[in-house]
């Protein structure tokens, strides 16, 4: 036996439940669960205290500045500043893929140095000793690792940032070159960030930050920012800075396969006026089927006061119709009461969404306003 389709007046009842869940704030469990927020995760390394390698002035700050961002976004923050030593740099690895599950939102955010050899890229930690080629895979940790690690979580974004693309101080080394290689692997759902593009040099800056970081922390926390806008308007703003500190620009170069919809300081605004949106299209499609059957019952009820008309004027008529008739009138008269009760708790909850609808369009508008003021502009090419 199939399962009985519910009636409009069942679809009303259910639909308007959960509008009037939405309107008192609440959420059926159902959708409890499609919007519980996603476990945050953030390693940020700050390696500048080599021992035997130039020390570089940027990447502590860096490293400091870019946790307190993360922390104040609600992200569980895991900051680690001066690195010694390879093993210790893979288990920090190893420990944010841990802490990664499906749904989840991983940042690893690198800012010292790093080297490329042979079309590799490696993470240096502070007391690593690269004289010789062979030193790489005993001293430093190759990019390949966080990749493979990232892998294997299956989460919804890994944002990499790899603030390193300064210059080599290890260049003993035919196959080493500057910068950094091009990413050739790239996890589904991973963005990484060079701080400028393949082989190419990034200027250090002569703030508390590394240029990237600067324009980074600038945009980080802008609410209503997606992740790949953000990611415009840092590299808009690192290449008007290094252009007009050095006379060449610095382009950070981005490779993603990322294909959802992120914001680190929220979308909520956008969203609530999506799904309010949404839920009132549903009610207002409700209520032209309240409205209809309404019409069709009454219509019904018209022809069945004809047909007990015409049955109480032909005695040949039994009484078994003239109370099957009453019967089915009786019936439609309680179904409109009750379809008219819906319609009118329908248009109610109408009103109050369309209320809140304005206070979400409102608010979403400030928030624009916002971005829009602290839109980055260029200035014109010297």
């Amino acid at each position: 036996m199939q399962p009985r389709s519910p009636t409009v007046a069942e679809r009303a009842r259910r639909l308007v439940g959960n509008a009037l869940l939405l309107t008192c704030g609440l959420l059926v469990p159902a959708m409890a669960a499609e919007v519980a927020p996603p476990h945050r995760v953030a390693l940020v390394i700050g390696n500048g205290a080599y021992t035997n390698a130039p020390s570089l002035r940027n990447p502590v700050n860096d490293a400091n500045d870019v946790c307190d961002a993360f922390r104040k976004l609600g992200f569980e923050t895991r900051c680690q500043l001066n690195i010694k030593t390879a093993a210790s740099l893979r288990a920090h690895i190893q420990s944010l893929a841990s802490a990664l599950g499906p749904g989840d939102v991983g940042v690893f955010y690198y800012a010292g140095h790093a080297v490329q050899v042979a079309g590799e890229n490696y993470l240096i930690p502070t007391e690593a000793n690269l004289r010789t080629p062979t030193a790489l895979d005993a001293e430093a940790v190759n990019v390949k690792v966080l990749m493979q690690a990232l892998d294997g979580v299956h989460n919804r974004l890994s944002l990499v940032v790899l603030d390193a693309c300064r210059s080599n101080p290890w260049l003993n080394n035919k196959q080493a070159l500057h910068g950094l290689a091009r990413m050739e692997f790239v996890p589904a759902g991973t963005i990484v960030v060079y701080a400028t593009g393949a082989n190419e040099e990034a200027f250090d800056g002569d703030g508390r930050n590394g240029t990237l970081t600067q324009h980074f922390l600038r945009n980080l926390t802008v609410p209503q920012l997606s992740v790949e806008e953000m990611i415009k308007r840092v590299s808009a703003g690192v290449q008007n800075d290094s252009l007009l500190a050095f006379g060449r620009k610095q382009t950070p170069y981005v490779y993603t396969s990322f294909t959802g919809e992120y914001c680190f300081a929220g979308c909520s605004s956008r969203l609530d006026v999506n799904e309010l949106s949404r839920r009132r299209n549903e009610l207002i499609a409700l209520k032209g089927r309240i409205e209809q059957e309404l019409r069709s019952r009454s219509q019904e009820n018209l022809r069945l006061e004809q047909a007990q008309q015409q049955a109480s004027i032909v005695p040949a008529e039994s009484s078994e119709r003239r109370q099957a008739i009453a019967a089915r009138r009786k019936a439609n008269d309680a179904a409109s009461i009750k379809l008219e009760e819906e319609l009118q708790t329908t248009l109610r909850t109408l009103n109050e969404l369309d209320g809140q609808l304005r206070e979400a369009r409102r608010h979403a508008d400030q928030e624009n306003r916002q971005l829009q003021s602290s839109q980055f502009v260029a200035p014109p090419p010297l």
